[in-house]
């Protein structure tokens, strides 16, 4: 396991979040009164402060911005370099993960949101273009049945082949989805590995962090084998990213675990 520090791209500010994508950086911080979204050295003040934000590269001159809660009104926005905000739009309300991957947003929900009143929380999943136009839900495509449905999204990465596996309350376990085909496949991992805070994949290996019973622990797993394999323990909260990778972000600093390597 590798462990190194991140510098944000906005010296001295408290930091609400950080992505990482093809080396490029893209942070969101606290500067006095003012929350700034940062694309390295581009920066650009909110129109407003959000209660839980977070941002996911897209490309190295695009970025997602989002605030976790809502009420109902727009809660996201595309940025661009040089351009500012190209979209705003309502991505939801309970979102637990969001996911940029094949051209699309992949946002993942929480049961209160799961199972509220306001638009797309109910899919579990919602795809969305990256200019915020609903494409599709989860629920409503495979969700037929209570046992195929998803109550709960509790991680989501990305894989190197587009693809998108999310970890959810039910019995089937993980989940990997196709979102431009709609195809879904699914695995069974041990219990241990149950309702995971983050996971990362490379798409034939998978790593899950802080599984209900093993808080802070990494494990991996590589179907079909029966059993995981211990990788360590970390004392942050961590966030996947692609092929063997989390990211760890606190006010004072990022972190990137690899623990593929």
């Amino acid at each position: 396991m590798i462990v190194s520090d991140l510098q944000s791209p906005v010296a001295g500010c408290p930091l609400l979040d950080l992505d990482l994508r093809d080396g490029t950086r893209a942070a969101v911080v606290q500067r006095d009164a003012a929350q700034i979204v940062a694309i390295e050295a581009w920066q650009f003040e909110l129109p407003r402060l959000l209660r839980l934000p977070i941002v996911r590269l897209v490309d190295k001159t695009t970025a997602v911005v989002a605030d976790r809660l809502s009420d109902g009104t727009p809660n996201a926005w595309l940025l661009q370099t040089g351009v500012g905000v190209v979209a705003h739009f309502f991505a939801g309300n309970g979102i637990t993960e969001a996911v940029s991957v094949g051209g699309e947003l992949v946002v993942g929900y929480d049961d209160e949101a799961i199972h509220g009143r306001l638009p797309h929380g109910s899919e579990g999943i919602a795809v969305f273009s990256l200019e915020g136009a609903f494409r599709w839900g989860y629920n409503s495509s495979f969700g037929g049945r209570s046992e195929t449905s998803i109550s709960d999204c509790y991680c989501a990465c990305a894989a190197p082949d587009g693809r998108v596996w999310f970890q959810t309350y039910s019995d089937r376990g993980l989940i990997v989805l196709d979102i431009h085909s709609k195809t879904q496949q699914w695995v069974i991992p041990p219990r241990d590995l149950r309702m995971s805070n983050a996971l990362s994949s490379d798409g034939v290996h998978h790593w899950f962090f802080g599984p209900w019973e093993n808080d802070r622990t990494i494990f991996k797993w590589s179907p079909p084998d029966p059993e995981p394999t211990f990788i360590g323990r970390f004392d942050w909260e961590l966030r996947g990213l692609t092929g063997g990778r989390f990211i760890s972000v606190t006010p004072t600093g990022a972190r990137l675990v690899e623990v593929a390597a």
